[in-house]
């Protein structure tokens, strides 16, 4: 079965409708919780919306390391789940 894939635009649609902010409003170097206001129930349901879209499981523990969405871009970049915007 061939991996799903995201794009950085895709990320950021999925951030910004789970935290009522534009996108616009979100960086790579975007904080989740000083930047951004993500509290934990945000946080789960990034993590759930990201794990539908793709079709996989992170790991609570590994969400909570991602302290800035250029952490979870390069986690999904890694995992081979990340492709370029058109």
């Amino acid at each position: 079965m061939k991996q799903k894939k995201i794009t950085k635009k895709e990320l950021f649609e999925i951030i910004s409708e789970n935290i009522c902010i534009g996108i616009q409003d979100i960086t790579e170097d975007s904080r989740f919780i000083e930047d951004l206001g993500c509290d934990s129930i945000d946080r789960m349901e990034v993590t759930f919306d990201i794990e539908n879209f793709l079709s996989i499981q992170i790991d609570d523990e590994q969400f909570d390391g991602f302290k800035k969405v250029s952490d979870l871009l390069n986690y999904l970049k890694v995992k081979g789940m990340l492709k370029e915007d058109k």
